[in-house]
């Protein structure tokens, strides 16, 4: 690269291309990412890697023998005369992880038939790998994407060998690797398609939960003893999603599998039948105690499955259905599952991706309830970004607050309030995750009018997979090098200029917590309690009552805490 980070290379088959630092995607262990317009770039650090990765005979290999579901190499980037990586296209959507989470499949309308289609042409590319005499070797959660359809994408096919032939040193990462197979082969890959696709239907890695003799960081001692969530004793959380949401004859699969020890094809997720597996249930903490708490009825829809509840007060339901909870009324019914609300000049500001830039933002008069739509406020964004009762669209360099006046009309302006690497940067519920070259930065807003980049290097090793924010305060988890979720705190003082960090392993990657403006958290990790904190001050309060269950999810109004438990809206507040 030159002085200004730039790097001019040769695509085979289209001609030289200089690649510049806001084309960055991704820094890894073997290489580095970018993208520039619907192409993805991958250079390897080391020279040697792409011959040992076998560059040019999977180019061969995927020209002769494609794919819908994988995202292949199409064509060499040169550096000179010497092959430095390969491009591929750009494939859409999210990784797989963001489906663990059951906040993110409420927000996207992500339901139990979705799990069953997508897992069903997950196997289809495992079929097609081996057919082809594939394989794919190291195929874990952050190897997939999954598209509108839903639909797999699998982009990392770097850990692919062809033909059977192994190269001397195998990366393969921790929480999909087979201890009890010798030799990498078909055997293997049906192990790693297992413990993703299970994480799929529950959310919970089949080796979690708590058992007796294993302690939250026996994942590997736990796959070696066959030890997983159907073992006799097994303590699962509420926020576990049952198992009866799994068809029968892969239930009964995925228990030979990981109970029993088995290595044997799956059946198709399609097949019907009643499972000869039987599950059950039980809480992490068994509580007696009651009424500590007071529990508040808010709101319930029959008929629509409440997704979310917005800092304003707001509730989305999937029939696109937006109700306030303050004034008691349905104020528009015409709403995304991907939109956001905030609180405006008389009345509410609905922003969403919808095909006509026109269309994109409307204004509800809180008086009369008139949808007005938007003209004349053209920006182009690619993603949204709440934070609290504060909206902003990201650019193609910049993080832009959307700020909405009445006058004698309705005027919607940008005010540009951080610079950003969009390629790079994940983004989470009011928070960005930003990887700069392999440097970690958290992009957040703060106060009424305040964003910042921060550098976080404890964040360097991790592959973020949630994360939320509030006032001073960020929590990230995130798959590290181990092949756990890992689980971070970060407290920032006044001026966000410092901070102090706490980490933790954790079963799943939800995130559970509803962070107030006024400073105080609440956050549910174990059914039967609740937990109160207020990180600046750095106290914490546990309540126990027998009414809590992981499966309450959390939202804040203002600084009030809800939750959503079985489609309808609840108030949590102390007696």
């Amino acid at each position: 690269m030159n002085a200004q980070g730039n790097l001019t290379v040769k695509l085979e088959g289209r001609g030289t291309i200089t690649l510049k630092t806001t084309d960055h995607m991704a820094t890894g262990g073997e290489g580095t990412i970018y993208k520039v317009n619907d192409t993805v770039i991958k250079i390897y650090h080391k020279i040697d890697t792409v011959a040992r990765n076998d560059v040019e005979g999977k180019i061969a290999f995927f020209k002769q023998h494609p794919h819908p579901y994988v995202i292949a190499p199409i064509g060499g980037v040169y550096e000179g005369t010497k092959l430095i990586g390969f491009y591929m296209p750009l494939a859409p959507g999210d990784y797989l992880t963001r489906v663990f989470t059951t906040g993110f499949r409420k927000t996207i309308g992500f339901k139990d038939a979705d799990s069953i289609l997508l897992t069903d042409r997950m196997r289809d590319i495992v079929l097609f790998a081996h057919s082809n005499n594939a394989l794919l070797v190291d195929a874990n959660e952050f190897g997939y994407l999954v598209a509108p359809g839903p639909e797999p994408r699998i982009i990392d096919v770097d850990s692919w060998v062809l033909y059977g032939k192994l190269p001397a040193t195998v990366s393969i990462m921790p929480s999909i690797h087979d201890w009890h197979v010798k030799t990498i082969g078909q055997q293997t890959d049906w192990f790693a398609y297992a413990i993703v696709t299970f994480q799929v239907y529950t959310g919970l890695h089949p080796y979690k939960g708590v058992l007796d003799g294993y302690t939250v960081r026996d994942l590997e001692l736990r796959m070696k003893d066959n030890a997983s969530v159907f073992s006799k004793g097994i303590q699962l959380n509420m926020s576990v999603r049952d198992f009866n949401c799994i068809p029968g004859p892969l239930l009964d699969w995925y228990k030979s599998t990981f109970q029993d020890g088995t290595r044997e094809i799956p059946p198709s997720p399609t097949e019907t039948g009643v499972a000869m597996t039987q599950t059950g249930r039980i809480l992490h903490t068994q509580v007696t105690v009651t009424g500590n708490l007071t529990l508040e009825k808010l709101y319930e829809k029959p008929g629509e499955e409440i997704l979310r509840v917005f800092p304003c007060g707001m509730v989305l339901t999937d029939a696109g259905t937006l109700y306030d909870l303050k004034s008691k009324r349905v104020i528009y019914k015409d709403a995304l599952l991907d939109c956001k609300v905030i609180k405006v000049e008389g009345g509410w500001l609905v922003v969403r991706k919808a095909h006509a830039s026109s269309t994109n933002y409307v204004y509800i008069n809180e008086i009369d309830l008139s949808a007005s739509y938007i003209e004349g406020f053209v920006l182009q964004w690619s993603q949204l970004l709440l934070y609290e009762n504060r909206l902003f669209v990201v650019t193609i360099d910049k993080l832009i607050e959307l700020q909405l006046r009445v006058f004698n009309r309705i005027l919607l302006t940008g005010k540009p309030v951080c610079s950003i690497m969009p390629k790079s940067t994940t983004w989470f519920d009011g928070v960005g995750v930003q990887d700069a070259l392999g440097a970690t930065y958290l992009v957040t807003p703060f106060g009424d009018d305040s964003c910042i980049s921060v550098r976080v290097k404890e964040l360097d090793a991790i592959k973020p997979v949630n994360a939320k924010a509030g006032e001073h305060f960020v929590t990230v988890v995130g798959l590290n090098n181990k092949g756990e979720y890992e689980k971070f705190e970060i407290i920032f003082d006044k001026t966000y200029s410092s901070y102090k960090i706490w980490s933790t392993i954790t079963d799943s990657p939800d995130l559970n917590i509803a962070i107030l403006p006024k400073g105080v958290c609440s956050t549910i990790v174990r059914d039967g309690e609740v937990t109160l904190f207020a990180p600046s001050q750095g106290t914490t309060k546990t309540i126990q009552d027998s009414q809590i269950r992981t499966d309450m999810l959390l939202y804040n109004w203002e600084n009030k805490v809800l939750y959503i438990y079985k489609s309808t809206v609840w108030q949590m507040s102390l007696k």
